[in-house]
C-alpha cells in the first residue's frame, strides 16, 4: 500500500507583539516618569496591562522574595520597569497603580496586586477586569488584529 503524502500546512505564527510597538526598560527611577507618560499617552482607553514578576522561593518557612519587575502595556507601547535595582518604590508608577481611573487588566492581576501591596504597602486600584480575554471580548480588541 503506496504512503500517502500529505502535505502539512505550517502553523500560522502570531507576532508576540506588532513591530511598530515601542518598547521602554529602565532599571533608573528617574526615568519612570517620562515612561509612564508615554504609556499612559498610548492608551485609547484608559487601561493598560499589568503583570508583575519575582523569584519564587520553594522552600518551607524561607520568605518570598519582592517583586523584581513590574510591566505595564497598552497596545502600543509595552513598559519593564525593573523596581529591583531601585532604592525607594517610584511615586510616578505608585500613582498609576492607585490610580482607580486607570483600569488594569492581567492575568492572575488580583495575585500580583496583593503581591505588589504586601512589598511595598500600595494598593493597586481600578482592577475590575483581571482577565484579558474578557477585556478583549468587551473591548473587541481581538477584531484589530
Amino acid at each position: 500500500m503506496p504512503k500517502s503524502k500529505s502535505k502539512s500546512k505550517k502553523p500560522e505564527t502570531i507576532p508576540l507583539y506588532p513591530s511598530t510597538t515601542l518598547r521602554l526598560y529602565t532599571q533608573l527611577e528617574a526615568e519612570v516618569p517620562s515612561h509612564i507618560e508615554i504609556l499612559l499617552a498610548s492608551s485609547k482607553n484608559n487601561a493598560i496591562a499589568l503583570d508583575a514578576e519575582w523569584s519564587v522561593t520553594f522552600q518551607s518557612g524561607r520568605q518570598q522574595r519582592p517583586v523584581a519587575m513590574i510591566q505595564l502595556a497598552t497596545q502600543n507601547v509595552i513598559c519593564l520597569i525593573h523596581v529591583y535595582h531601585m532604592k525607594t518604590f517610584p511615586e510616578a508608577l505608585k500613582k498609576v497603580l492607585e490610580d482607580k481611573s486607570i483600569k488594569k487588566v492581567g492575568l492572575n492581576l488580583r495575585g500580583d496586586a496583593l503581591k505588589i501591596q504586601r512589598d511595598f504597602g500600595i494598593e493597586s486600584r481600578g482592577l475590575g477586569m483581571t482577565s484579558l480575554s474578557q477585556y478583549w471580548r468587551q473591548t473587541r480588541w481581538f477584531d484589530r488584529y
